[in-house]
């Protein structure tokens, strides 16, 4: 039970609170007897997401065993030791809270309730983000080893299902996905063997979409009064980008840019190529009022303050935010709709109280070291019609080293 005076009053309320969730028993009794004057999982760690509600957050009784429905937890004395369900061994808990408490005591494995956790948390995320947008958003390195079976994740009803998706390490899609997407199928760069080198990429960038997609067919990429301004968008690294514009219901045509850091070469040189490629569509008035761009930049920003290597990551991030006028979309949520966060606990960069990082890479699948290299971008246009922009949550089962970054707009 929690180690509290006895509040009859306060308990009261919560035994009212409890019976509504479906809750009879010990529980009640300790409530209306003062006992329990919180509706709040008492457990030493609680595992239900803040996305839900974290302690506070209860789910009726159902015959289908909810993980987050109130449950007696024999304490301090185990049931197996003799405990009984008497006012002093009882305590408030969510039941898998509970499941997973009892299973360290015991030395049970306890890593598939962790993965329900897990599974809860992401939920918890996409319903939020889904709440009043008109428009969703995904980026994703999609990790070419997995690349096939991820594209399931897709499709209608699927877990990122959305209206544009900006990927990364994309391979072919199967015959059966119902998407339209644009991509270049495969990655030349510098490396690969048709320029000397060892590497052969069959994965390259991707723009995928339920909606309509076509191609910027031309961009005006000369100051006015020249006789003919337009120029064909050409990659320098065939697969590193993929340009297209999606025809969303509701919105007027949505330029996006999938890109992709690739490792043919510094990685920053690598961007600048692809961001010199794409100077002209970033400076046409008839593509760049609601843009986005997005991938994975492999830009980790955590070299020290004053490096050169610092200032080469951040010289990335300044082209595209200051030179091209785009609004960092993650540090956007965090400046409109959790202002008091503070730096990314564990972040490995020096920027002290500066940094805004989020966490969307992850080294090994046992790493809990935050890093960030994934970005997505977007006209300022775009950006004042942003909801929310978010990493997903890792798990222990996810298919790649990459979070997918999810965004809604109105």
């Amino acid at each position: 039970m929690l180690d509290t005076e006895l509040d009859p009053i306060e308990g009261k309320a919560v035994a009212v609170k409890l019976k509504e969730l479906g809750v009879r028993g010990i529980l009640v009794t300790m409530a209306d007897k003062g006992y329990i004057i919180e509706l709040a999982c008492a457990m030493p760690e609680c595992l239900c997401p803040i996305e839900l509600g974290g302690r506070s957050y209860f789910e009726p009784t159902a015959p289908g065993l909810s993980d987050w429905m109130p449950t007696a937890d024999h304490f301090p004395r185990l049931r197996k030791d003799g405990g009984h369900l008497d006012v002093d061994n009882v305590r408030l808990a969510h039941r898998l809270c509970n499941r997973v408490d009892y299973s360290k005591a015991i030395g049970r494995s306890y890593s598939r309730d962790l993965a329900r956790v897990d599974s809860a948390r992401r939920g918890a995320v996409l319903l939020a983000l889904e709440s009043g947008a008109t428009l969703k958003v995904v980026v994703w390195n999609m990790n070419h080893r997995s690349g096939r079976r991820n594209w399931g994740l897709f499709e209608k009803g699927g877990e990122l299902a959305c209206d544009i998706a900006l990927l990364n390490e994309a391979k072919s899609p199967p015959t059966d996905v119902s998407l339209r997407v644009r991509s270049d199928g495969t990655t030349v760069g510098r490396d690969d063997v048709r320029h000397g080198g060892k590497k052969i990429r069959q994965w390259a960038t991707a723009v995928a979409s339920p909606h309509d997609l076509d191609q910027p067919r031309d961009v005006w990429a000369l100051p006015p009064g020249t006789q003919d301004r337009r120029s064909k968008l050409v990659a320098s690294r065939p697969g590193s980008w993929t340009a297209a514009v999606v025809s969303v219901p509701g919105s007027k045509p949505v330029t996006v840019v999938s890109l992709y850091g690739l490792l043919d070469e510094r990685s920053d040189a690598s961007v600048h190529r692809a961001l010199s490629d794409l100077t002209p569509l970033f400076e046409d008035r008839r593509y760049n009022r609601l843009l986005l761009l997005g991938g994975d930049l492999n830009t980790l920003c955590i070299g020290q303050v004053g490096s050169a290597r610092l200032a080469r990551d951040q010289g990335v991030l300044d082209r595209i935010t200051r030179g091209f006028g785009l609004v960092d979309l993650l540090r956007e949520h965090i400046r409109i709709n959790d202002p008091e966060r503070g730096p990314l606990k564990g972040c490995k960069c020096s920027l002290g109280d500066e940094c805004r990082h989020t966490w969307t890479y992850r080294k090994s699948r046992a790493s809990t070291i935050p890093y960030q290299d994934d970005y997505l971008f977007a006209s300022r246009t775009l950006a004042d019609r942003l909801l929310t922009c978010t990493a997903l949550p890792f798990s222990a089962s996810w298919p790649s080293d990459h979070a997918p970054l999810v965004a809604t707009f109105r």
